[in-house]
């Protein structure tokens, strides 16, 4: 687990800080960061794009999804997550029947999964 306070794990998020943000142009940046996702740590990658994204001028139009949407399982118990894979799966969000046993209501094009009586 990436721990930003672990000094060895510091200098490793900047050496791939340094990667990502001083690469010739976008495109070797965009491969460089495609390159390094599925070789590192998943937190460190994370950390250090971010970092990068937010210094280099030729990202200033990329949005960065939010800590929830990237770690679902640091804001949402284990229930929740199975429900929405299985509504995923089996197409419930389709069929009112579905809808209904998994618990999903739908408010203003937005899905709500009820676990135990919360929203």
């Amino acid at each position: 687990v990436f721990v930003h306070m672990d000094h060895k794990h510091v200098e490793e998020a900047v050496k791939v800080f340094k990667l990502l943000y001083f690469a010739n142009d976008f495109d070797v940046f965009l491969k460089t960061a495609c390159w390094l996702r599925g070789r590192i740590n998943g937190g460190m990658f994370v950390y250090a794009l971010t970092a990068a994204i937010f210094h280099r001028s030729d990202c200033s139009g990329i949005k960065i999804p939010a800590p929830y949407e990237i770690y679902p399982y640091l804001f949402d118990d284990s229930n929740i997550l199975h429900k929405a894979f299985m509504m995923k799966m089996s197409k419930a969000a389709m069929d009112p029947v579905m809808k209904n046993y998994y618990g999903i209501k739908v408010k203003d094009n937005s899905m709500v999964i009820l676990i135990g009586g919360r929203v």
